[in-house]
């Protein structure tokens, strides 16, 4: 219900909105519930406010949460290669080239969504690998 209502005001409070997703992963010791909570509605609002941001701290918020996502669980990993966030985010990459803390953050993500068994096929991952 309250990804739900996220979704709904997205715009005006998406830097909270990580926050909270950010709060709740961090204490979760459970693979499942993790799972439970990355579910279509949860990437619709994240792929949201990566389309419909201009701020760098809440993208550098937005990337930080995928990392730690992708880095703890391999079906998180799977949803996110899977969906078109994944190609937005390495778009926005490849707009932010100079921003050093943010790049910071897209190397880790990058590294979390390489590394688990098993390993994601390079077709999964070719997206990200520069030309």
């Amino acid at each position: 219900m309250i990804i739900k209502l996220f979704i709904i005001y997205y715009l005006f409070f998406q830097y909270e909105i990580l926050w909270c997703f950010i709060n709740i992963t961090s204490t979760i010791n459970d693979l499942n519930t993790l799972n439970f909570l990355v579910t279509p509605y949860s990437i619709n609002l994240l792929d949201k406010i990566l389309t419909n941001n201009h701020n760098l701290e809440v993208l550098n918020h937005l990337v930080w949460l995928l990392s730690h996502l992708v880095s703890e669980s391999i079906d998180v990993r799977n949803i996110i290669l899977s969906s078109i966030l994944y190609r937005k985010i390495i778009n926005s990459l490849q707009q932010q080239l100079l921003n050093k803390e943010l790049m910071k953050n897209y190397c880790w993500f990058f590294a979390n969504m390489a590394k688990g068994k098993p390993a994601p096929s390079l077709l999964q991952v070719k997206y990200s690998i520069v030309y």
